[in-house]
């Protein structure tokens, strides 16, 4: 038998990683150059169309809602000033500017090479990037421009798959899974963001350019950007459509089905969680427990 290559390897481990459900990080993933100053020519001709910008709150904390304090500006321009590194638009915040089914040349050629920039063994991401650079589908790619100042996301979550890359810059970033107490509870069942501050995150990914990210639909996650980073992602669908397609019976039954998953998950957590920290003193597991020592559980 043939030895598996790193591709196969590595397309295993994120097919392996989508159905746990669970994030996971590739460094040097990125199959393509996504650099801003390649689209400059095409934006001399093209404006791209308006999108919008954000001004960060106090702090740098970039927040929805009515504390969010957006511009609308043509993509070309940020292009132009991001690019070029100039001041221009420096404490703006191009978040999420979408790119999939560009309505003219700069955000189709954008969109092309976001996708190319995906690599072939995400087969999941790959297919979503590949679908939505014609506007086909669910799925979504987008691009996130920063500005001249560090910016950092409130605890949130998304109902889509995500696959994120960094192409320029830094992003650290900070996950909790959809079970985390202290944030679930923080937020009604339709906030998608945590009305409280987070607990240490359970998972940390710190993305340098040509690095790669992926985290599952419904993790709880926090954003910190360095200053003039750039990523690119691509969103698509996972089990959300299905679960909010059933019909009002199914959907009761669902949810408290669901309800004793999670508690049968839970008890094996502190099963597996009391064979693994056995002691004999007393007096020191008790101080384990005092000191909180255990390891973050995912989910």
């Amino acid at each position: 038998m043939a030895a598996q290559t790193t591709a196969e390897a590595l397309a295993g481990d994120f097919a392996a990683a989508i159905a746990r459900g669970e994030p996971c990080y590739a460094a040097g993933a990125a199959a393509g150059r996504f650099e801003l100053s390649s689209f400059l020519e095409i934006a001399q001709t093209d404006d791209g169309g308006m999108c919008s910008a954000t001004k960060p709150a106090e702090g740098g904390v970039y927040a929805g809602g009515a504390a969010r304090r957006d511009v609308q500006l043509p993509l070309a321009a940020i292009v132009a000033a991001a690019a070029s590194r100039e001041a221009t638009h420096s404490d703006l915040y191009a978040m999420q500017v979408p790119l999939d089914g560009g309505s003219g040349p700069l955000r189709r050629a954008m969109a092309r090479a976001a996708a190319a920039a995906v690599p072939p063994w995400a087969v999941a991401a790959k297919t979503a990037a590949t679908a939505a650079v014609d506007g086909g589908g669910d799925a979504s790619l987008q691009v996130w421009i920063g500005g001249r100042a560090p910016t950092t996301t409130t605890a949130h979550y998304d109902g889509l798959e995500n696959f994120m890359i960094v192409t320029r810059g830094r992003k650290t970033v900070d996950l909790w899974p959809p079970g985390c107490p202290k944030l679930a509870r923080s937020a009604p069942a339709w906030a998608y963001r945590a009305g409280a501050a987070p607990p240490r995150p359970a998972v940390s990914f710190v993305l340098d350019a040509g690095d790669a990210a992926y985290w599952p639909e419904g993790w709880w996650h926090r954003v910190r950007s360095d200053a003039d980073t750039v990523a690119v992602n691509v969103w698509w669908p996972g089990v959300r459509p299905q679960l909010v397609a059933l019909p009002a019976p199914r959907a009761a039954f669902a949810l408290r089905t669901l309800a004793h998953r999670v508690v049968e998950l839970r008890l094996a957590a502190i099963v597996a969680d009391a064979a693994a920290y056995v002691v004999d003193d007393e007096s020191t597991r008790a101080e384990a427990l005092r000191r909180n020592v255990l390891p973050p559980r995912l989910f």
